[in-house]
């Protein structure tokens, strides 16, 4: 009778201290209102892709302390050549874990000719948020006339 109580006591143990999954529901990266020739669709490689699901996965593993994460299939792509703003998809709530959804952004400024790089993460848990972040950086041309040589 011990032998079954502290079995089901391990057992019991073992499911409370599991962690939880995270489900990414959508990896976006979108241009707006840059040329594509300057900052071309590097996604369409699927290494590119690899690298860059990858490193969310290692982030997310890290920031909540699980081993589960499950990605989408691919890094979405979108280009806005003119007016528009590229929004973050809400996660899907696929389980009882957290949901995430990730969104990277290359825009050019309303007023003058700085190009920013922009990134926004929000994950959920239960249909609730639990974690929002952006984050900005000003990217600077690698060529002094800034345009890339092909």
């Amino acid at each position: 009778m011990r032998k079954i109580l502290f079995l089901l006591l391990l057992c019991g143990i073992n499911l409370f201290s599991a962690s939880q999954e995270i489900h990414v529901s959508s990896i976006q990266h979108v241009v707006r209102w840059v040329s594509e020739s300057n900052f071309p669709n590097y996604t369409w490689d699927l290494r590119v892709q690899e690298v860059m699901r990858n490193a969310t996965s290692e982030a997310l593993q890290k920031k909540f302390n699980t081993d589960a994460v499950f990605l989408p299939e691919r890094v979405e792509y979108k280009y806005i050549s003119g007016f528009g703003k590229a929004s973050l998809y809400k996660p899907v709530n696929n389980s009882n874990g957290y949901n995430v959804s990730v969104l990277s952004w290359i825009t050019r400024v309303t007023v003058g000719y700085a190009v920013l790089w922009k990134m926004e993460i929000m994950v959920q848990q239960n249909g609730k948020n639990i974690f929002f972040k952006e984050t900005e950086h000003e990217l600077e041309y690698f060529s002094a006339s800034g345009y890339k040589n092909l």
